[in-house]
């Protein structure tokens, strides 16, 4: 009976644990003004990769926070820091011809996230995008 009941109080523990964050941190759990995500991406181009946030879509002017991948391998990960608060449109650009990603090519794949995000000092977001050839 000791046994038993020793038994069901370690896997009482293991359960508590485990829903406590058993298996990997939350992906949606992101630290305030950080854009986090992953870029995917099943086709031939090649070229640097750029993140950007931007408070209007399409953008007009420079980005309020990106980041840069030079030789990206998909899928990839990434992480703008320093964001400040406000409304955003996430998207990416494969510079395929790496002459200009604040201004896309013909041949270049872009692709904006599905919806906006919001970020302040106390709240980031988890954006995944997935770019497609044109």
């Amino acid at each position: 009976m000791r046994k038993t009941a020793l038994l069901f109080s370690s896997l009482m523990s293991l359960s508590s644990l485990c829903a406590a964050g058993c298996g990997g941190a939350d992906p949606n759990d992101v630290p305030g003004g950080t854009i986090r995500g992953t870029i995917t991406y099943g086709g031939a181009k090649k070229g640097p990769l750029t993140i950007a946030a931007v408070t209007k879509f399409p953008p007009m002017g420079p980005p309020a926070a990106f980041t840069r991948k030079g030789t990206p391998t998909f899928p990839a990960e990434y992480e703008i820091t320093g964001v400040a608060d406000g409304t955003y449109t996430v998207f990416a650009v494969l510079d395929n011809n790496n002459d200009n990603p604040q201004s896309p090519g013909p041949d270049d794949p872009v692709a904006p996230a599905p919806m906006q995000v919001t970020i302040t000092a106390m709240k980031g977001a988890h954006v995944d995008i997935t770019l497609v050839d044109k």
